[in-house]
């Protein structure tokens, strides 16, 4: 388990070489923590990423999926990243925050191939923050 906090902890660090894309990140268990003053209805989380994408033969575009599970098996997208070029600068963006629905108990964040080959290198640091203390636990 990753130690509870407010500030912000790492969902994803990845770097991959070789047309790597998709990059899959390893699932948490997103736990609010009791006694924190704020309820966990109230409980608001943000999702920010850093990415660089590299090479590919025909103009790639990636992007980072921040994705929920209600019971680790079943996954879908609860917010999407920017299109981002790839033309080896670094992008930092926060990922729309998700709206009028509660954020599951696992989460995790992948980048996708959203056009062209893949690129030939992926660097993407993908960061969870809250208003409030949470913990990451490996599911």
């Amino acid at each position: 388990m990753l130690q509870s906090s407010r500030g912000p902890q790492v969902l994803l660090s990845s770097q991959v070489a070789s047309g790597a894309v998709p990059v899959l990140g390893a699932a948490y268990r997103l736990r609010p923590v009791v006694g924190d003053g704020v309820v966990d209805d109230a409980q608001v989380f943000t999702f920010v990423a850093k990415t660089q994408f590299n090479g590919g033969a025909t103009t790639p575009t990636g992007q980072v999926v921040i994705e929920g599970s209600a019971d680790n098996a079943t996954w879908y997208p609860i917010a999407n990243g920017t299109v981002r070029t790839s033309d080896n600068s670094i992008a930092a963006e926060q990922v729309p925050e998700v709206t009028n629905m509660r954020i599951p108990p696992y989460i995790r964040a992948k980048t996708v191939l959203a056009g062209g080959t893949a690129p030939t290198l992926a660097n993407v640091t993908v960061w969870v923050n809250s208003n409030a203390d949470f913990s990451l636990e490996a599911a």
